[in-house]
């Protein structure tokens, strides 16, 4: 049986803030991993359930996702993100936008009631503190959602033995650091963004909660949620011509990041 340290003692608090936030954004645009794997996987899997839907981008960062699903058939996006960087970010880079709305909150104060029809969590979920915390996120982004809504997150890779390499942040931009213990559910783990691909250079980091894929199902399940899939990333056909299927190998064997979707049924 796998080992659950993930705290419940105490109250849900208000996400950190503690974010690199300039840095990640300014890396963020260099990094392979965003176009070849995140905005590959999110086009091929979530793109149909975007058409015509109204989004909720929970953890909307600098906004660049938002404009994907306006691109791919969504009718508007609503962003929100903990971090006032962020989203200044975003409302000067997409004013013109009358689609899209961005809102400095956490996913813990937000009080939607069924407004939208889809969820999209990026990266996202693991930046929960703790389990309750967690929790606390899952059950208002439920409130949040219409009947038979969907969720859609990428988180990393809930298995006991995964095994991010540096070589992999150096190639994509960003790793999960570990050591050569057994992970735990709930562990606190380093995360590390890189700048120049092919370059050693750690430009910024943060900390996440590493939960294990039953951790999550069982929370969604208590939150109302259930046709739960895992999906591997995809590379894009264009990351594989120009990269080679080896350049991405280590990355998806096993893949450390993961697609979750489920429905929410209230």
């Amino acid at each position: 049986m796998l080992a659950n340290r993930a705290s419940e003692a105490r109250p849900f608090q208000i996400m950190s803030t503690d974010f690199p936030a300039e840095i990640y954004s300014a890396a963020q645009d260099k990094w392979l991993g965003n176009d070849h794997i995140v905005v590959s996987t999110l086009a091929r899997c979530c793109s149909a359930d975007l058409r015509g839907r109204r989004i909720l981008d929970v953890g909307c960062g600098n906004g660049h996702l938002c404009m994907e699903y306006l691109n791919w058939g969504a009718i508007s996006c609503v962003g929100i993100d903990c971090n006032e960087t962020m989203i200044y970010q975003c409302e000067h880079a997409y004013s013109d936008h009358i689609q899209l709305q961005f809102r400095h909150m956490s996913s813990l104060e937000m009080e939607y009631n069924h407004e939208f029809d889809v969820a999209m969590a990026v990266f996202v979920l693991h930046f929960s503190e703790t389990l309750n915390d967690l929790k606390e996120s899952i059950k208002r982004i439920g409130k949040a959602l219409k009947k038979n809504g969907k969720l859609c997150a990428f988180v990393p890779n809930g298995i006991a033995d995964l095994n991010p390499i540096e070589d992999e942040g150096r190639k994509f931009g960003a790793r999960v650091v570990v050591n050569d213990n057994p992970r735990y559910d709930g562990e606190r783990l380093p995360v590390y963004f890189y700048g120049n691909r092919g370059k050693c250079d750690v430009v910024g980091n943060t900390t996440i909660s590493f939960f294990f894929r039953e951790t999550y199902e069982k929370v969604l399940r208590e939150c109302g949620f259930d046709s739960i899939e895992w999906i591997d990333p995809v590379i894009s056909d264009y990351g594989l011509e120009k990269y080679g299927a080896a350049f991405f190998h280590s990355y998806t064997h096993p893949p450390k990041d993961v697609l979750l979707k489920a429905v929410y049924r209230g």
